[in-house]
């Protein structure tokens, strides 16, 4: 059984957020582009991570660690809902694994897409490993040149942050890219349908570790 015909996987579905896809290559203006050349040259400098991240768009909210081995290697690792043990999302580049707890092992061809939408984060989880595909504007999953602008100085947790917007008509809501003025990584997202006041996307980093040691094997399953 593939992970697309697993039922589990289903309901994981509801935890990525499907990116619109643009049909065409849009220019964005010079100071978002200015931002997203800092943002992508951040992402590329960087060889491993370990970061946590919180979704909260659950009740409690769920609370995951990650892991990234350059160039392609990612790691995800989560609370079951009623089963004792952690579930494991796992790539290598080149074969999806999802582990839930108590269960088989189940596995698939990597496609980005479909990990996107089974996996529990947004654009500061997996800009790591496919920073590439989600921060370029027009391409595939890539960012809608059409719509963004860039906010200086926003307040959350305590400190000021550099702000993308996004504008995504296609799905009615707003996102925003919080990404730190120094490292230009980013450590939230959300995004809040048109006329809402709750956020239906709010993900966030909580701690992150830089170029340490990720043990290759992490990323290999057996079985």
């Amino acid at each position: 059984m593939t992970l697309s015909s697993y039922s589990v996987l289903i309901k994981l579905g509801v935890f990525g957020c499907v990116m619109g896809i643009a049909p065409s290559v849009i220019a964005a203006d010079q100071e978002v582009e200015n931002l997203l050349g800092k943002i992508r040259n951040a992402y590329s400098a960087v060889k491993s991570a370990k970061y946590s991240t919180v979704v909260n768009f659950r009740k409690p909210p769920l609370h995951c660690t990650n892991y990234f081995l350059a160039p392609d290697k990612f790691r995800v690792d989560y609370p079951s809902d009623g089963a004792d043990g952690m579930t494991s999302l796992i790539t290598d580049g080149k074969t999806t694994y999802f582990l839930p707890a108590g269960q088989e092992m189940q596995h698939e061809p990597y496609d980005f897409d479909n990990f996107f939408k089974l996996s529990p984060g947004h654009v500061e989880t997996f800009s790591y490993c496919e920073w590439k595909k989600l921060l370029v504007v027009g391409k595939g999953m890539g960012l809608d040149g059409r719509s963004l602008r860039v906010l200086s100085d926003q307040e959350w947790n305590g400190r000021k942050w550099t702000v993308l917007e996004e504008t995504k008509a296609s799905e009615k809501q707003i996102y925003h890219y919080y990404v730190d003025p120094k490292t230009y990584l980013i450590w939230r997202t959300t995004s809040l349908p048109f006329g809402a006041i709750a956020y239906r996307v709010d993900t966030q980093l909580t701690k992150l570790e830089l170029d340490i040691s990720v043990p290759a094997a992490m990323f290999r399953v057996s079985g």
